[in-house]
């Protein structure tokens, strides 16, 4: 099944950018096609990492992507500003961290 590999790719991958693995359907989708049992498995294979994992509506997404888009940088990368009210989850070479919203934050140097 596709979607399971890609759901896997998604969990267990890595990646420096920011990933967004977005499901899109209807119920009478399912009913129509008969296969409620492919959605059941994804959401219980993506429940299992509910603690790596965002779940969110489409205006949480939104909101979250304007506030990535909205960070701000000093000239020498060590210090990320976060004007936004949402608070922004980052990983550079070394750690994980969030930004929070309205403050500046100091992260390691990444090298170039």
């Amino acid at each position: 099944e596709k979607l399971m590999e890609l759901a896997r790719q998604f969990v267990e991958g890595f990646s420096f950018g920011p990933m967004l693995f977005y499901v899109w359907g209807h119920a009478y989708e399912f009913d129509g096609d008969d296969n409620w049992d492919v959605i059941e498995k994804l959401a219980e294979y993506m429940a299992g990492h509910a603690d790596t994992v965002w779940f969110a509506t489409n205006g949480e997404i939104i909101d979250y992507v304007n506030a990535y888009r909205r960070l701000e940088y000093s000239v020498d990368g060590s210090m990320i500003f976060n004007p936004s009210a949402v608070d922004v989850t980052i990983r550079t070479a070394w750690e994980t961290g969030v930004l929070t919203a309205g403050a500046c934050t100091a992260i390691a140097p990444t090298p170039l």
